[in-house]
């Protein structure tokens, strides 16, 4: 009953502009207090899983994207919606985020132990050449302007570099303001 609760919260939550998934997920953890760990993260998952989906309705609907995850709704499902296949476009959006949750979760729970034993083995090479990965794939995808793509991920790494270090907890790029130790926000940064 939680778990079907869960997601209907979710899914209005996730409905509405502006209010994320991570917002409905917020407000409800002081009612999972009093609930039994099983029940308490069965509801949070349901609300952010529903939160998650649900952003596709105002997206297909209104051509907003009511979580970050439904933007890429917007490109298909509003043109159906505005040619009257709203109920279609809906169908195919629930229907979508299902399969994907589902698929997720099971490629979650078979590779997520052997993955962590290898995330385990990695030292400073391997971070760098992560890095250096990361940044041949910015390059490579921005096709015409290779020196613009390397601006924005020099200007990308730099901004990420924000905040205090995890490890170290050394304040980088701070410059003497305690409201930056917490870095940047990441989807602020995207936008």
């Amino acid at each position: 009953m939680l778990l079907i609760l869960g997601i209907f919260f979710g899914m209005v939550f996730g409905a509405i502009p502006g209010l994320t998934a991570a917002l409905a997920v917020s407000l409800i953890l002081p009612f999972t207090f009093a609930m039994s760990s099983t029940q308490g993260i069965t509801t949070l998952i349901a609300i952010y899983v529903g939160g998650i989906s649900g952003g596709l309705i105002s997206a297909i609907l209104l051509n907003i994207p009511g979580s970050p995850a439904s933007l890429v709704t917007c490109f298909d499902g509003s043109p159906m919606a505005k040619a009257g296949r709203a109920n279609d476009a809906l169908t195919i959006g629930v229907f979508s985020s299902l399969i994907g949750g589902t698929i997720s979760a099971v490629c979650l729970v078979v590779i997520a132990p052997m993955l962590a034993k290898v995330s385990l083995m990695f030292g400073a090479w391997e971070y760098f050449a992560m890095g250096i990965m990361g940044l041949g794939v910015v390059v490579s995808l921005s096709s015409g302007g290779l020196t613009k793509g390397f601006i924005s991920a020099v200007i990308g790494l730099l901004l990420a570099m924000v905040g205090m270090d995890s490890v170290s907890s050394v304040r980088r790029l701070t410059f003497g303001f305690w409201q930056l130790d917490a870095g940047l926000d990441s989807l602020d940064v995207l936008m």
